[in-house]
């Protein structure tokens, strides 16, 4: 998979990328090991201090406050890895494979596996305050924003007919901000470009061919996001 700032489209000019800096690498792992082990162990405060500001906008423009929005989905972000884990069969977290990094190194877009496996998706990570947080957009207060920003979500079309799937962000149409569309192959398990704005650190409204309603998925850092079957399924939703 190619490394490109997926999480910043539109907002930062990567004029210099660095593939191969062991530092950025490192402090990369240990922001997302960081994250995972508080999630793994309830540790709200810990997970609050995973995330960048930006994702904090979000979090507690959608749900009041910060910690009441980790406290509302914190089983299912956790159930999320642990599910990863137990396919797998081993309890190893993220492992940074590939880092690149703008010219200061204030934003980084990481190429990771998550117990031993390819997550098959970039995360952004910031700099702030010292430390490298993770960052996208999640908002539901249109205010906070001009356009969302773009991330890969993940689509697992399982059953045995070919879908289009179709993303965009509702909240937004008005500004005349795009949204995405792209043919999915049965039993094709792909990624999709999608406008983000719901859920911890994005998520996307989409709508399957064949079917009659729209569904909130919110992204992973681990995992599908958009399950097709016999019903369509969110890992998390919205």
């Amino acid at each position: 998979m190619k490394l490109h700032p997926m999480s910043f489209v539109g907002l930062v000019l990567f004029a210099q990328v660095s593939l191969a800096n062991p530092l950025h690498a490192q402090n990369a792992e240990h922001a997302l090991n960081s994250y995972a082990s508080a999630l793994l162990s309830g540790d709200v405060a810990g997970i609050q201090a995973a995330f960048s500001k930006r994702v904090h906008e979000g979090i507690g423009s959608r749900y009041g406050t910060v910690e009441k929005g980790i406290q509302s989905r914190l089983e299912q972000e956790r159930n999320a890895l642990q599910s990863a884990q137990t396919a797998a069969g081993v309890s190893e977290l993220y492992r940074v494979t590939n880092v690149a990094a703008n010219t200061d190194g204030s934003i980084l877009a990481v190429e990771a596996t998550f117990a031993g496996a390819d997550i098959g998706k970039n995360i952004t990570l910031v700099l702030e305050e010292g430390a490298y947080r993770i960052d996208a957009i999640g908002t539901a207060d249109v205010s906070l924003m001009a356009c969302p920003g773009s991330q890969d979500f993940r689509v697992n079309n399982a059953s045995s007919f070919p879908h289009t799937v179709s993303c965009d962000s509702p909240l937004v149409a008005h500004a005349g901000c795009p949204g995405n569309s792209r043919n999915f192959a049965a039993r094709e398990n792909e990624l999709i470009s999608c406008p983000s704005w719901c859920g911890w650190v994005g998520g996307t409204r989409f709508n399957v061919s064949g079917n009659p309603y729209s569904i909130d998925c919110a992204y992973n850092l681990v995992g599908w996001d958009l399950y097709i079957g016999a019903s369509l399924i969110c890992q998390n939703p919205c």
